[in-house]
């Protein structure tokens, strides 16, 4: 099971707008705008802003993706208060690891607790 603890958006990113061509000819358009994140309550919260403009006719929509995240550790919990096991836990590198680490990317590996 890959997890992740998500990073901020770099502050270059933020209001940059990227854009796409539609098969049908219509300009795509998707920026992040602000952005919150509040590291101890483990969550990041970002603006995305998605636009579509064909001939004369545009749409923009702001929608909040919310994100958030648990430590190794509380991941561990989690999967045992699920009736799981950890087997082993690596990082992004795929080195053995522990729970304690500081690791961002992590991957469990789970089996039904005995």
């Amino acid at each position: 099971m890959p997890l992740f603890i998500p990073s901020p958006t770099p502050a270059d990113q933020l209001g940059k707008t990227r854009e796409a061509i539609a098969e049908d000819g219509a300009v795509l358009r998707f920026s992040v705008l602000p952005e919150n994140r509040d590291e101890e309550s483990r969550i990041q919260q970002s603006i995305f802003r998605y636009e579509q403009h064909r001939n004369d006719d545009s749409v923009a929509e702001d929608r909040t993706w919310v994100l958030h995240w648990y430590t190794p550790l509380g991941s561990q919990e989690l999967a045992e208060a699920a009736g799981l096991a950890v087997t082993s836990v690596h990082d992004g590198t795929g080195r053995s690891t522990t729970t304690d680490t500081g690791a961002t990317d992590f991957t469990f590996t789970l089996q039904i607790a005995r």
